[in-house]
């Protein structure tokens, strides 16, 4: 009775923050109608269809500095799996409401950038170790 009155309690507190955050906000300043309604809006700034994607862009970002490594250090199953990810969840974000434009074009990036890193993986020619050990052997004879 009284421990789940004080539990009850304490998720209403936790679930009000959000709310209260957001109504500070569009209350502190007369913000122009295009901003308000950005901040109002069912998949904006203080939902998780906003938080979500938002965090979920790292995976991109991941994937556009890993531009810098060789080819052959890809990973096919990773890869695969992100841009499968990616498909899947563009497409979910067209059918969903509201439409959540943040959702969409995060795993659109995702599934292109899984596929370029697949393309490299697949059409870059495979490094020889032996060629770089023979070459830095043939270059260090020369040295002497």
């Amino acid at each position: 009775g009284n421990q789940q009155k004080k539990i009850d309690n304490k998720s209403k507190m936790a679930w009000g923050i959000v709310p209260a955050l957001q109504s500070l906000v569009v209350n502190i300043a007369p913000w122009p109608l295009p901003i308000k309604a950005f901040l109002l809006h069912p998949a904006g700034p203080f939902t998780i269809h906003f938080v979500a994607p938002t965090f979920k862009w790292g995976i991109t970002f991941a994937n556009i500095s890993d531009l810098k490594i060789p080819a052959e250090n890809i990973s096919t199953p990773q890869q695969s799996a992100i841009l499968l990810t990616g498909c899947i969840w563009a497409r979910y974000a067209t059918q969903i409401k509201p439409f959540n434009w943040n959702l969409m074009l995060c795993n659109i990036f995702m599934a292109g950038t899984a596929a370029y890193q697949l393309s490299r993986k697949w059409t870059e020619p495979k490094v020889s170790v032996t060629h770089f050990e023979k070459k830095s052997t043939d270059d260090n004879n020369k040295k002497d």
